[in-house]
């Protein structure tokens, strides 16, 4: 059996890695990323990056052929937005306006925000896309904690919003087996309007059964965990490495040697 090229007919599934510091961005490219989402504290699940990795990212993507997604999130803890957090958003915001940032306007923000019930704080969602501009708009995984029964209704609103992509780990804290039929059930909820982006402690021999139920994108910390299950050390580039040819190999197929 030889090995076929990849399908030019085939999109390349997208990896996307998460950085909070320079040496990790540099890492993360030259090991096979498609896109960075940078930010800072990834010990606390990520907060708005620094402007130094801003600058470096911004300056150094187009070399290195990445696209950049920002976090927009000002505090560790839950998602739910409190008495001054908008005031703290709009702050953060002004740090990625590109004459901040000598000319490069972050591209994208990740970001999400939820009521004390666990739905959509519409409030607080239109209060950032009011400000956001052309930039293309992620939600978090903050999506991971509204209710199953809302999940359809709250694609629609994000849809409605403007949103491209959806953050999920699917079914968390459940089995591999009952993840994928989660993130299944979530891209035909999204009916090709919004991208299932699928995250949460994947690994290489996860990505051709996720690609089955029709994930496309992947979205990795390729950082171990603490005995607390706080990220702890630097990017595991090996980790980052078999992701990207465990996407690449399902473009492929084999055929028979001559």
């Amino acid at each position: 059996m030889t090995p076929r090229e990849p399908d030019p007919s085939t999109p390349r599934p997208i990896l996307e890695i998460c950085v909070d510091n320079i040496d990790d961005f540099e890492r993360a490219c030259g090991a096979g990323a498609d896109r960075i989402e940078l930010c800072s504290a990834l010990v606390d699940e990520g907060l708005t990056p620094c402007e130094d990795l801003l600058e470096h990212a911004m300056t150094a993507r187009a070399s290195h052929g990445v696209d950049i997604v920002a976090m927009l999130r000002t505090r560790p803890g839950p998602f739910t937005c409190l008495e001054g957090d908008l005031d703290s958003i709009a702050r953060d915001l002004a740090r990625l306006q590109a004459d901040r940032l000598h000319g490069h306007s972050v591209p994208s923000l990740v970001f999400g925000y939820l009521g004390s019930d666990h739905s959509i704080d519409e409030i607080a969602i239109d209060f950032v896309c009011s400000r956001c501009g052309d930039r293309e708009l992620v939600f978090h995984r903050a999506f991971d904690q509204i209710p199953e029964t809302s999940q359809s209704a709250s694609i629609d609103f994000l849809v409605d919003r403007g949103f491209s992509r959806i953050l999920t780990a699917g079914a968390d804290g459940r089995a591999f087996e009952e993840r994928a039929l989660a993130f299944e059930r979530l891209v035909r909820r999204a009916r090709g309007r919004i991208e299932i982006v699928a995250c949460g402690g994947l690994r290489a021999s996860h990505v051709s059964k996720l690609i089955a139920c029709g994930v496309r994108q992947f979205h990795a910390s390729a950082r171990p965990r603490d005995t607390n299950g706080r990220l702890d050390g630097p990017l595991d580039e090996k980790l980052v490495r078999d992701m990207r040819a465990a996407l690449d190999e399902t473009r492929r197929g084999t055929t028979e040697s001559a």
